[in-house]
């Protein structure tokens, strides 16, 4: 059963569910223990508490699955200006990073690329314009359909998951850009595992994303990243990193690892 704040007190043990890289159940705490910092931080950071572990982990996953739904589902209420407002951005420094990997390739031309979270598909249009093998996937059904639009080849995904693409398609090159900053710890360390089941050994995984904290974005779920945290994750060697600056002053963090 859940439990109103200001009745805690008359509990000796509470269950919690708190928000830390998403909404985890935490283990019994002693009443007795939690001072007033700590309940007027609960109570400003929306901590839920329980009498039992097996309500509040229930809880846990089902506020984890609609913040990930709310996600698609701001993709999927904007999609029409995320594409004219994206389909222009000059991305002439990530692509160069990308096309140096390729070049250093020991595979035949052309070579088989992998973008995870295309959204306006302009990364895609732009290699396939190169001549290059280029697949996509997305979590958002209208940029799968805008992609499909324009001759790509492209899957619905919903990340980690990346069991829809052909078991056949191993890629040289897989990328995604500004897309890790909207997965929590675990699902990023699976996305990674499953990443490295698609590369083919000595492949290039590049990842550019942002450090920016923006955990409280109404519309949209992002998680703060850090870079020493990133780089753990991935388990693959690091080669290469730059930042590079968009319009807007953000910086993005842009890696590549050699499986």
């Amino acid at each position: 059963m859940q439990i109103e704040l200001q009745k805690v007190k008359s509990y000796e043990n509470v269950f919690v569910v708190e928000y830390y890289d998403g909404y985890v159940a935490g283990g019994k705490y002693n009443v007795q223990n939690l001072n007033t910092t700590y309940m007027g931080f609960s109570a400003s950071y929306g901590t839920i508490f329980f009498d039992n572990f097996d309500e509040a982990q229930v809880v846990a996953d089902k506020l984890n699955k609609q913040s990930t739904m709310n996600k698609i589902d701001y993709y999927e209420n904007n999609a029409d200006s995320y594409i004219e407002t994206s389909k222009d951005l000059n991305m002439d420094k990530f692509n160069a990073i990308v096309e140096e990997a390729i070049d250093s390739l020991d595979a035949p031309f052309p070579a088989k690329l992998l973008d995870i979270g295309f959204g306006a598909a302009r990364d895609m249009k732009y290699f396939k314009g190169k001549g290059l093998d280029i697949v996509g996937v997305d979590s958002c059904k209208k940029f799968v359909d805008n992609a499909k639009d324009m001759g790509l080849t492209a899957y619905q995904a919903y990340l980690p998951n990346l069991s829809m693409i052909p078991k056949e398609d191993i890629f040289d090159i897989i990328y995604s850009v500004g897309v890790l900053m909207h997965l929590d710890k675990k699902s990023r360390i699976e996305l990674f595992k499953n990443i490295k089941k698609n590369l083919t050994p000595g492949g290039f995984l590049i990842i550019s994303y942002n450090t920016l904290d923006r955990t409280n974005d109404s519309n949209r779920l992002f998680y703060k990243l850090e870079k020493n945290v990133i780089d753990s994750e991935v388990e693959m060697t690091l080669v290469s990193e730059e930042i590079i600056v968009d319009s807007r002053g953000i910086e993005w963090i842009t890696s590549t690892f050699v499986r």
